[in-house]
């Protein structure tokens, strides 16, 4: 599998949480992050809380695709690109 794949994999999991996603750095070697960037486009704020964030962890996770993208002791981190000030 590819970055597109996994793009595509994650856009699916993201939206069917109603966020979108705002962009993903795939996991580097067997310690890695595979870093997920989301946002909510349908509300006034477009943080997501924490709780929104641990849903699309999970769904992620319930997908069987997305081993092959956490390789090893790898960790899946969903958040937001939203800087407070």
């Amino acid at each position: 599998m590819d970055r597109q794949e996994l793009e595509q994999i994650l856009k699916v999991a993201v939206s069917s949480a109603g966020f979108s996603l705002f962009d993903f750095q795939p996991a580097q070697g067997d310690r890695g992050v595979l870093r997920v960037f989301v946002f909510r486009t349908d509300r006034e704020s477009p943080l997501p809380a924490l709780d929104d964030c641990s849903t699309i962890a999970r769904s992620l996770l319930d997908h069987p695709l997305v081993e092959q993208f956490i390789p090893g002791d790898s960790t899946l981190e969903v958040s937001t690109p939203v800087v407070i000030s």
